[in-house]
């Protein structure tokens, strides 16, 4: 089950700001960047399993930053 994230301090709630704004950056340099790959590489197959192993990666990583943000207690 999702849990939805509720702040329980000023600074717990600043933190969360910054944190989900340098994720939509992430998010939009890596929709950059995919799209370069897809339109101008050579390969389209190869471009789209690197594309999938990418998107997979970053889900990844996201899930683990955000259950350890949450974790943190001010």
């Amino acid at each position: 089950m999702l849990t939805i994230y509720q702040p329980s301090s000023l600074i717990h709630t600043i933190v969360a700001l910054m944190f989900y704004i340098l994720m939509a950056g992430f998010a939009i340099y890596s929709f950059l960047a995919l799209y370069a790959l897809n339109r101008f590489g050579r390969s389209k197959l190869l471009s789209a399993a690197v594309s999938l192993l990418y998107l997979i990666i970053a889900a990844s990583l996201f899930a683990a930053a955000q259950s350890n943000l949450n974790s943190i207690k001010f």
